[in-house]
């Protein structure tokens, strides 16, 4: 039996329950007033994160366009083969993200595209099975492979299908200008010698050009759905040209005649900068005997001529890897190698040429380019007696085995009047009666023009049209120019032939000197003349603003890796298209909006290559509250929103405190 007491507790045991009950009681309030705080520390919490997720929601805002759109134009696309088409002057571009990332070599790669893209690309199977492989660069960002167009064994003219591959196999961009034919032919019942009869009578042959040869060969013309002609070359001094002619294989009827040299026309000098520079007077002139007199003091430059093959120079020629002087002249006498010589000395149109080149290789050569003309090019230093110009001929119209090759020949010792029309005096013109002589090869901004041209060239731009042939003579000028620029001190770096035209044009302006063109204007493309000269400031004054953005070393990376890109024959917009991608390549192109306004003032509308930055800059964050105000600071809207409802949240965690 269990005891009563048990069951039944003491006074001092029912004491001892109450006091635990009020302690269990006093417990429960402070577990009560803990959650109460916890409760408002987590109020604040929330109060916190609601600030941060607003101030992120704010920024977020502020930026959401541009990032947006940095994401539309730079990311890679979900569909890795994003293509953007566009034709111009014939030829049809696409450009993008065309291929996933591939291995293998670039012409296994581009003829690999091709056969998967026949209908996008309007080529068939044999189409492609005629192709012939021109040749393959590698700039710094990508290889770029180019292929000739045949039919029936003849190359086809103008038909030329390019593909240009990253450098992780990537297809970026393909220019086709393959040429519709449809026509079968038959041998030529023209015989090639009667065919060469027939083109000196078209152009008026009178004088031969004994540097250059002539040549002929059976082509395909891409007109009435295929004809077959002989291509005549017919280079010559009277007229001077470096003439074509087209001729029908079957009637002997002329189907197209023109000029396919490149020339300028520029005075002669014999410094690293011409005399009126290098004197700092914008009407310096020659002498009446074009001699050497104490108004040349001063003027000479040492320098070193590089990269000399001993063994030649030894027996008496000029030459090395980047150039090869063609003269009749003994430029080592006895093996005696000694160049210091004045103008003078019939070595020193050779020697310019020479050591011009010789420079301009290698500062292309600085930015990594190793496959851009890098072989020597052939240079008659005084091969046009009495002639004031020069002229640079592709080597594919010679019949050379490198079809990119050029010839550079240019004039000597010719009086400045014979440039003048017959009834201008020369006093009307120079301020004087004198009359100077002109030997073209002394101006170092003449011989890199021309070596301009030869790079354009080499990268497989042979120009096409009128508006090809001023993309040709605008990167001319401004090549010639942005070589010589480290010994101008900034002089009249914009102006293009100074010392010639000393005594054929009059000063635009007091303290400016007389020039044949200037980089700096605002020409347009409504701005046309078809005269590729004139025309040429249409590209060089854009080419001249990338210049003064970029600094000389960035602007001459950019445009050297842009020429890559270019069809075989285009316009202004294809060699702005060009820079646009290289900028993608090389810079991320992040110079997209300020290149775009570039090309826009010349009223441009180049295709946008994939990855191209189009945004403006990001304001900068010291300007004024006025300047911002002005300027239209991005998301400012969307910081007046966020005001709103980051009130009305505080409201709302006030309510709940409540």
């Amino acid at each position: 039996m269990t005891p009563f007491r048990t069951f039944c507790k003491s006074r001092q045991e029912i004491k001892d329950d109450e006091q635990e009950i009020k302690d269990d009681e006093q417990e429960i309030k402070d577990d009560e007033q803990e959650i109460k705080d916890d409760e408002s520390k987590n109020g604040r919490n929330k109060m916190r994160k609601t600030v941060v997720i607003a101030m992120i929601i704010g920024a977020a805002m502020l930026f959401a366009a541009p990032a947006g759109a940095f994401v539309a134009k730079t990311g890679d696309m979900a569909d890795k083969t994003n293509r953007n088409i566009s034709v111009d002057e014939g030829v049809l571009t696409l450009h993008g993200l065309l291929s996933e990332p591939q291995a293998g070599a670039p012409e296994e790669i581009a003829i690999r595209f091709m056969r998967e893209n026949l209908g996008i690309l309007n080529l068939d199977e044999t189409i492609l099975s005629g192709l012939r492989h021109l040749q393959t660069k590698e700039s710094l960002t990508a290889f770029h492979v180019r292929y000739q167009q045949t039919c029936g064994g003849y190359d086809v003219i103008g038909g030329q299908i390019s593909a240009h591959i990253r450098k992780d196999g990537v297809v970026q961009v393909v220019h086709n200008g393959i040429k519709s034919i449809v026509n079968t032919f038959e041998a030529p019942l023209v015989h090639k010698s009667a065919a060469f009869s027939i083109a000196k009578l078209a152009v008026g042959f009178a004088v031969p050009l004994g540097y250059v040869p002539q040549n002929i060969r059976p082509v395909v013309l891409p007109i009435d759905g295929g004809v077959l002609a002989w291509q005549t070359f017919v280079p010559a001094l009277e007229p001077l040209g470096a003439w074509t002619v087209y001729i029908d294989t079957k009637l002997g009827t002329i189907l197209g005649i023109g000029d396919m040299a490149s020339y300028m026309e520029i005075p002669a000098t014999l410094f690293r900068a011409n005399p009126v520079v290098l004197s700092k007077d914008p009407n310096f002139k020659d002498n009446q005997l074009g001699i050497n007199d104490e108004s040349f003091d001063g003027m000479y430059t040492d320098v070193l001529v590089k990269n000399l093959d001993d063994t030649l120079v030894a027996i008496g020629m000029l030459s090395g890897p980047h150039a090869f002087i063609i003269d009749n002249i003994e430029f080592a006498v006895d093996g005696v190698t000694d160049f210091v010589c004045t103008r003078e000395d019939p070595r020193f149109e050779g020697l310019m040429c020479y050591f011009g080149i010789d420079e301009s290789q290698l500062y292309i050569q600085s930015f990594g380019f190793t496959d851009l003309f890098n072989k020597p090019m052939s240079i008659a230093a005084r091969g046009l007696p009495g002639v004031q110009n020069a002229m640079c001929v592709h080597g594919g119209v010679l019949g050379l085995p490198d079809p990119f090759t050029e010839v550079l020949i240019l004039g000597w010792h010719a009086l400045a009047s014979t440039m003048l029309p017959a009834e201008v005096p020369v006093a009307g013109w120079g301020g004087d009666e004198t009359d100077g002589f002109i030997d073209t090869a002394e101006d170092p901004i003449v011989v890199l023009h021309e070596y301009g041209h030869a790079i354009l060239g080499d990268a497989g731009f042979t120009s096409g049209g009128a508006e090809g042939g001023a993309v040709h003579e605008g990167f001319a000028d401004w090549w010639g120019s942005i070589c010589l620029a480290p010994y101008s001190d900034g002089l009249w770096d914009n102006y293009i032939g100074e010392w010639f035209s000393s005594y054929i044009k009059k000063s635009e302006a007091e303290g400016v000197p007389p020039a044949l063109r200037n980089m700096v204007g605002n020409k347009t493309y409504d701005d046309m003349e078809g005269e590729v000269h004139v025309d040429g400031e249409i590209w060089s004054s854009p080419l001249w603003d990338i210049w003064m953005e970029l600094g000389r070393e960035n602007a001459s990376r950019l445009v050297l890796e842009s020429i890559h890109f270019l069809p075989a024959s285009g316009g202004f917009e294809d060699a702005a298209f060009a820079v646009l991608q290289a900028d993608v390549n090389l810079n991320n192109g992040e110079n997209g909006y300020f290149l775009l306004k570039t090309f826009e003032a010349r009223l441009f509308e180049p295709a946008i290559p994939e990855g191209l930055n189009t945004l403006p800059p990001v304001v900068d964050s010291g300007a004024s509250a006025q300047e911002t105000e002005t300027k239209g600071t991005p998301g400012f809207e969307a910081v007046s929103l966020i005001g709103v409802l980051f009130a009305g949240l505080v409201a709302l965690v006030r309510r709940r405190q409540k």
